[in-house]
């Protein structure tokens, strides 16, 4: 048995440093919405905006992913990520 924690005396994990991502304020995101609405794409804005996905997924995205029923939420599927590496 056990009488002391082995891991009292050790040094925690180092955290990598932040890549400098900036999450968007709620004013921010609803002025995004706003210019969306005058863009050519404007659901793509939209969809990168209130779900977060990445841009390969985003231009990875066909008809077929994308469910919109008559009520209620919608689903996207991401089944694959679009990328530039072969």
């Amino acid at each position: 048995m056990m009488t002391t924690n082995p891991v009292t005396n050790a040094d925690p994990p180092r955290m990598p440093p932040r890549s400098g991502v900036k999450v968007p304020t709620i004013d921010e995101i609803s002025r995004m919405l706003m210019v969306a609405k005058r863009e050519p794409w404007p659901t793509f804005i939209v969809l990168a905006v209130t779900t977060g996905m990445r841009r390969g997924e985003l231009a990875a995205l066909r008809v077929c992913d994308i469910h919109l029923p008559d009520a209620g939420p919608g689903l996207v599927k991401v089944p694959v990520s679009a990328s530039s590496s072969p």
